[in-house]
C-alpha cells in the first residue's frame, strides 16, 4: 500500500513539474545591451559587440541594397576579430549614436566621428583610426574657388559632423543650415536654399558624382582625424580597440581598407 501511495505521488510531482516548466518562458534570446563591463554577451557563442552607426555618409558607411557597407565597417570588423568578438551592426540618426553607446544600447559608435570636446563630456574616444578631411561643395557657377570665400556665405553642414563644429566656430550660427544627410545639404545647394556645402572630402566626391551642377573644389577646408566612441565606463574595452587599431596600422590593413574605397590624391 506504501509503495503505491509513493507511485502515485510521484506521478503527481512529475506532472506539476510540467505544469509549471510549461508556464517558465526560457529566456535564451541574445542580449541586446552590455554586460557588466559594457560588452553584449551571447552564451552560446563569442560576445557580442554592438556597433551603432549612420549608413548616410559613403564611404565610411552606406546601403549596398540591404547591406551596411564601408570603410568604418571593413575596420570595425577586422577590430572584432582581432578582440574575439561578433559584431553586430546598428543603424540609427547620426545624433543618436553617442547617446547609444553613453546608455550601452551599443558598445561602440562608429560614423567618421571626431572626438570634439561636446562628445568627450559623454563617451570616450580611441585613438584616431583615419585622418577625415572637409572639402567644401559649390555650384558649378559659383564665385567661391576656395575655402576663403566662405566669409559671408550660407553654408550647409550635416548636423553634429566635424564640418559644422568647424563652420559655426569661423563663422558663427547666422550663416549655418544644418541637414539630417550630405545628400539634403546638396539639394538645398542646388535650389539655392545655400551658397556652399562643408562636409567630409570622401563623401563629397560621391555627392559631386551623383549631383549635376555642382563642384568639389580643389583646395581643402579642414582635415581632422575620426576615432571610436566607448562608454566612458568601460576602460577595458577601450584598451582593447586601441591596441587593435595600432596593430591594424602598423600591419598596414586600415590603409588597405582606405584605398579600397577612396582613389590615392
Amino acid at each position: 500500500m506504501k509503495a503505491k501511495k509513493t507511485a502515485v505521488l510521484l506521478a503527481l510531482l512529475i506532472g506539476l513539474s510540467a505544469v509549471f516548466g510549461a508556464c517558465t518562458p526560457l529566456n535564451i534570446e541574445e542580449s541586446a545591451v552590455g554586460d557588466a563591463d559594457g560588452e553584449t554577451t551571447d552564451e552560446t557563442g563569442p560576445p557580442k559587440l554592438v556597433m551603432a552607426t549612420d549608413a548616410s555618409f559613403a564611404p565610411y558607411e552606406y546601403l549596398n541594397e540591404q547591406d551596411i557597407v564601408g570603410i568604418d565597417i571593413d575596420i570595425a570588423r577586422k577590430i572584432a576579430e582581432k578582440t574575439g568578438y561578433l559584431l553586430e551592426i546598428r543603424q540609427m540618426g547620426f545624433d543618436e549614436i553617442v547617446p547609444a553607446v553613453q546608455n550601452g544600447t551599443a558598445d561602440i559608435g562608429m560614423a567618421a566621428l571626431t572626438a570634439s570636446e561636446t562628445w568627450l563630456a559623454s563617451v570616450s574616444f580611441t585613438i584616431p583610426y583615419v585622418v577625415g578631411k572637409q572639402a567644401v561643395i559649390v555650384p558649378s557657377e559659383s564665385d567661391i574657388s576656395s575655402p576663403a570665400d566662405l566669409t559671408g556665405k550660407k553654408l550647409g553642414v550635416v548636423e553634429n559632423t566635424a564640418g559644422e563644429t568647424y563652420c559655426v566656430e569661423q563663422f558663427g550660427e547666422a550663416p549655418i543650415s544644418r541637414f539630417a544627410t550630405g545628400a539634403e545639404a546638396v539639394q538645398a545647394l542646388i535650389s539655392g536654399g545655400v551658397d556652399a556645402v562643408v562636409t567630409d572630402r570622401a563623401p563629397a566626391v560621391e555627392l559631386d558624382l551623383e549631383n549635376t551642377g555642382v563642384e568639389l573644389l580643389d583646395t581643402l577646408y579642414r582635415t581632422d582625424s575620426y576615432a571610436i566612441a566607448v562608454n566612458k565606463n568601460n576602460s577595458s574595452l577601450l584598451k582593447l580597440i586601441n591596441s587593435a587599431i595600432a596593430e591594424l596600422e602598423a600591419s598596414g590593413e586600415i590603409q588597405t581598407i582606405v584605398s579600397q574605397y577612396i582613389k590615392a590624391e
